[in-house]
């Protein structure tokens, strides 16, 4: 990713995209773009199942291009049909964004980008709760996002911190009572 107008895209921030290099992105990203349409992802859920061979190589689009049309061609992605396996890609993808437009309100609140992340992480997190343990390697990096974006203001943020949390407090009602043995820990979770 080196063009100029990578660069520019990149360096600028900025809110619309070039003839040039949204068509490129969009392809990048499985959507399709034209002159007068918005970015729209052309795979449907069958599709997205196959989208895992691609993960490693959308996570760095998304990571040395965290820009707004990068973000929504992402998130047109993902939101066809969320899946467990996407969860390093949301992960890497919330953050990067976050480091380019950290207190950008109309990045994440006009353009939607906090809300839509958050319900593909509430989907993910519906779909593979054990993903989600405070023992995963990504529970740090998901708490920290929810709470950066709470503090921007978005409520669907604050929604998925408390699900995670009440999800975390029933299990440990659960082993505090005597519920659940360790060998149901494991399949669980």
């Amino acid at each position: 990713m080196k063009t100029r107008d990578w660069e520019w895209q990149r360096r600028e921030r900025s809110k619309s995209i070039t003839m040039r290099l949204g068509p490129a992105i969009a392809v990048l990203l499985f959507n399709d773009y034209g002159h007068f349409q918005p970015a729209k992802c052309y795979l449907y859920a069958k599709g997205i199942d196959r989208v895992g061979p691609f993960l490693s190589a959308l996570q760095e689009v998304v990571e040395s291009g965290p820009f707004l049309f990068a973000a929504i061609a992402l998130l047109n992605l993902l939101e066809v049909a969320p899946q467990p396996e996407h969860l390093p890609l949301i992960s890497a993808a919330g953050n990067a964004w976050l480091a380019s437009n950290p207190d950008d309100r109309v990045f994440w609140i006009d353009h939607a980008i906090g809300r839509r992340l958050c319900s593909v992480i509430e989907t993910v997190f519906s779909l593979a709760p054990k993903l989600f343990g405070t023992h995963q390697p990504l529970r740090k990096n998901i708490d920290s996002l929810l709470a950066s974006l709470v503090r921007l203001g978005i409520p669907e943020a604050h929604r998925v911190e408390e699900s995670l949390r009440l999800h975390q407090w029933h299990i440990q009602r659960h082993i505090g009572h005597g519920r659940w043995s360790a060998g149901h820990l494991r399949i669980a979770y």
